[in-house]
Formats: C-alpha cells, structure tokens, sequence
C-alpha cells in the first residue's frame, strides 16, 4: 500500500516439493511459471524447491511492462526453465581495498536479480588480512588495515543470511601460499618464527606479481597450525561445504630469499629451479590440505572432499600430477588468456585430468581491466584493455570445448561446472565497485543461465548475439535500479550507464548502421515508452520479488 486508496491483489499458487533443500546444496533450480488471466490462480509457479520458486518470481518481475500509470503482462503463458550451467558468479576482492557490508549486500541482491547464484568472498591477501579470527584475533589486529575494516562472525553471519534470501551461496577463499602477508607477520612475537616470507620484499617485481610481496613460510611447521585454526574459524562461520585455497602466483624467488628455505632444499636435495620449487609447494599443499580436512572434521585418508585452487603453474603439464596424488578432489578455477595458445592447451591439460573447471578467463571476465596503470606513470593496467559487456556476452563455453578439447554433451557437463566473473581491487573501492561490476555481470548472467546459440556475425541481431541480447539488457538494467533492497536504509542497485536514455526509449536506433525506421506507436498517452516512475502499478511490480523472499 504505497498510496492511501491504491490496491491491487494478485493470486499466486507456489507448489513446492522440497521445501527443506538448502542453497548450500547446489539444488535443482529448475521452474515452471504459468499466467492465466482467466484462471482463478493468475500465476502458479511449480519447482522442486524454493530456489527454483525464487528464480520463477524475478522472471514473472521481468514480464512486467509499466508504461506511465499502467502495467502489462501476457495474458496467456507458460515458462518452463533452468540454468545452463550449476555455477553463477561473481569474485569479490575486500582485501587490496576494504568493502563495507552493505556494499557486499547491494552486490548479492543485483547477482541474485539475475539468477547467479555464487558469491565468491576472496576475502584476505598479501595488502590485508580483514577476516576477524576468533580464536587467532591477531591475524587482523596485525593484517586489517584498521580496526573498523574488519569482517567478524556476525558480519559474516548476517551477509550469508541475506545472500539466502537472494539464492546466492556465499563461498570462502584464503588464498596460500602466496598472496600471503600482512596478518602473518606477528610470528616472530609469539615465538612461532616467521609465517611468511620476503614481505614487502624490494624491488617487488622481482619477488612477486604485485606489491606488497609475501608467501608463506612452508617449512615452519607452527604455519600449519596456524592454518589449522584459521580454516576452523572460516569453516564455522561461512559453513558452505565448498572451500577455495587460493593457490595461483607462488613465486621461486621469493622462497629463495629465505636462507632457511634454501637450507632446507639443500637437505631434500630438490634444486632450486621449478621443478625444485613445485616439490616444496606440492609439500605444503599436502599439509594444508591435512589440516583443512581437520579442520572440517574429515578424515584425512579418504578422497571425499571437493574444494577449488586457481590455475597456476602446478595445474600446467606433467605438474598437475601432484594435484592428482592429492587427498582432496580439487576444481580448477581457470583464468588464463583463452586467446593464448599457451593458456588453451593449458585448459586442455587441465580437463584432460579429469579435473572439473569454473571459468574466469581473464580475457573476457575480468572487470578491473583497462583503467590506468597504478604501478607505473604510463599506459594501462597489465591485463588492458576493458572488457566491454558485448564481448563477455560473446563467449559461448560450451563452443569453445567442443571445438578446442573435443567435449560436449554430457561428457562436457561434468567437465564445465560454469564461470565467475572477477572484480580485483586494486582500483575499485565503495565509491566505483558497483559500475564496475555491473552492467557487465548481468550480460554474464544470461550467458549462463540461458547460454543462447553463439552468433559470429558481429552486427547479427539473430538470437544470441549481443545486439539481440542489447534491449533486454538495458530494460533489465533500468529495472532493477529501482528495486529498494529490503533491510538497507534507502539503497537501490547501481550500474555503469550503457547508452543515453534515449537509445533504451527508440531501441535499435542506436547501432553504427543506418538506423531502422521508427515503428508506429498505439499509445494513448504522451508517448513515454520508458519504464516509468514509482506510482500505483509501478510500485506493485517493484516490491513484487521482495514480498515473495519475506515469504520464503
């Protein structure tokens, strides 16, 4: 009732037959939508669970039409639905810069909006540590950058409730053993020795891919006791059954800097050289894992859990035998350059093996690309140029395995979990992380939810091109901008602006060749075809997905 005298009453049949199934359990998010004006029920909406019912409810949002005090829907329908791919997601960086909560909340709601359903939480490396351990505290009194830039239990707590509401899984990574630093360094006070090495070592680029350097210690045994608590803090409070270990960037010659390490070598026998350095990371892949699975109460001896690692240097060639030889059946997040013939057959060795891959291809997923360099006073940033959302949309990964590693069907399925775009901080903070990661995202969202026939042509408006895919995307985005998130003080999504406004009033008027003749309008109002302000029909429509997750 958000006038006085303005009502409305819609019939709505949710028929659920698994109301108990957890987001945590990569459920079956499949879902019938039916509308039928004459029925007594105008919507039913059948799924196996209240996921598939929350994905049914944003579509029948979407199949609303407001135009000035009026809504529009089809009278007659059925939608029947459900992803392409099980993994949908997104990246989020808190360490480089810090992220506030309602942030992380506004940016769960928008992925949820659009059916993706993985917030993946890279939430510490080398910069900062703003995890707020409980029972080692010292972590982020040593690694947050201040004490108001901490994540602890009930912030954490509270984003994973709201992520349910949205549909979205909120998974965990500590990245290790590089990418490791600041929130390590208080081992020399505690008698524990140094966790880490060749911190903050100079000149970086020697040491590592990015200031500040660090990387574990992983031949002082107190690390892994360290590790231990830290997984057992994480697993508590996140409490989804994936866990990512980070694992990509590990650098030789930061290892090499330590006179201990290279003590220690010498007594293996290992050289130090790559395949000297891979036994050392391999050595302390064991362990970590050793202690993971410890921490999550599982028995070290049976091959019975799943977590994910970066490609990296162990997951090339013959390396990725010592993934293979491992306790824990891990997933590869890849994010090599898919135009790279190196990176292809990489991707190649990687499936080969028999590991399941979620894509992250740096090339066309990562969103912090192309802005200026920030290491040093010319040119762009190392992965330029931008990638623009026409060409995330693009990438067809089903194509790209059938054509360049001979899998499809089913066989592919169990290959290809899905992708996550990524969003590194470096240059993105509270004030720009929104248009940074959206519009973008959402084109990826359709991408893998639907994942339309791949169109080569670059100006083709067949379906699954990118101009086919335009108007949706700019109604989706004007849409969604007006949906109040509910439990945030007067918040709404954002995004990057797509076109001017007029290109989304007069669409396809907008592209480079000759413009299409304007269709005649049957409007009986003064000619707005926009997606209107709040009014009464309008406010219907934008509380309509925040009523049914109150009632889920």
């Amino acid at each position: 009732k958000p006038k006085s005298n303005c009502f409305f009453k819609l019939q709505m049949k949710l028929d659920v037959a698994n109301e108990e199934k957890s987001i945590d359990d990569s459920p079956d998010e499949s879902y019938v939508l039916t509308i039928d004006a004459s029925a007594t029920d105008m919507v039913t909406i059948k799924a196996d669970n209240i996921w598939g019912i929350r994905h049914a409810v944003q579509t029948f949002s979407q199949l609303i039409l407001l135009e000035d005090k009026t809504a529009k829907t089809y009278s007659k329908v059925i939608v029947t639905d459900s992803p392409a791919y099980p993994w949908r997601g997104l990246v989020v960086d808190t360490s480089r810069n810090y992220i506030n909560p309602d942030n992380l909340k506004i940016i769960i709601h928008s992925l949820g909006a659009a059916k993706m359903n993985i917030f993946h939480w890279h939430i510490t490396d080398t910069n900062s540590f703003p995890f707020k351990s409980k029972t080692l505290p010292k972590m982020s009194e040593f690694g947050a950058y201040n004490n108001d830039m901490v994540y602890d239990a009930n912030t954490i707590d509270d984003i994973i409730k709201f992520a349910k509401t949205k549909g979205v899984r909120v998974i965990v990574e500590l990245d290790a053993p590089a990418h490791s630093g600041y929130g390590y360094d208080w081992g020399p006070d505690e008698k524990l020795g140094d966790l880490v090495v060749c911190l903050n070592a100079m000149p970086w680029e020697k040491y590592c891919y990015q200031p500040p350097c660090g990387q574990m210690n992983v031949i002082n045994d107190n690390l892994y006791d360290v590790l231990e608590n830290i997984y057992t803090d994480l697993v508590e409070v996140f409490k989804d059954e994936v866990f990512h270990m980070g694992g990509d960037e590990v650098k030789g010659a930061c290892w090499n800097t330590s006179s201990e390490i290279r003590e220690y070598m010498d007594a293996k026998g290992w050289s130090k050289d790559e395949e000297g350095y891979m036994k050392l990371w391999y050595e302390y892949q064991t362990k970590a894992a050793k202690a993971y699975l410890k921490a999550r109460g599982l028995d070290n001896s049976l091959k019975q859990h799943k977590a994910i690692v970066w490609s990296s240097s162990m997951t090339k060639g013959e390396n990725i035998k010592y993934l293979n030889q491992s306790n824990i059946d891990y997933i590869i997040q890849f994010w090599g350059n898919l135009s790279d013939p190196l990176e292809q057959e990489h991707l190649r060795n990687i499936v080969k093996s028999g590991k399941q891959v979620i894509m992250s291809n740096f090339d066309d997923l990562y969103l912090d690309c192309g802005f200026a360099s920030w290491v040093k006073g010319k040119g762009h940033n190392w992965c330029a140029p931008f990638k623009p959302w026409q060409g995330i949309y693009r990438r067809n990964y089903d194509e790209w395995f059938e054509t360049n590693a001979n899998l499809s069907g089913e066989a592919l399925k169990e290959v290809l979990l899905g992708a996550e775009a990524a969003i590194w901080t470096e240059q993105a903070g509270n004030d720009n992380i929104l248009t940074r990661i959206f519009p973008r995202t959402w084109a990826l969202a359709e991408r893998l939810w639907t994942n339309p026939l791949g169109i080569k042509a670059e100006n083709s408006t067949e379906q699954g091109s990118w101009r086919e895919a335009e108007e949706r995307l700019l109604y989706f985005t004007e849409q969604i901008k007006e949906r109040k998130i509910e439990g945030l003080s007067n918040q709404f999504p954002k995004s990057d602006v797509m076109k001017p406004r007029w290109c989304f009033e007069f669409p396809g008027n907008c592209f480079v060749e000759e413009a299409q003749k304007e269709e005649e309008k049957e409007d009986d109002d003064d000619g707005d075809s926009g997606a209107g302000r709040p009014g009464c029909v309008t406010w219907f429509w934008l509380l309509l997905p925040m009523i049914i997750e109150r009632a889920l």
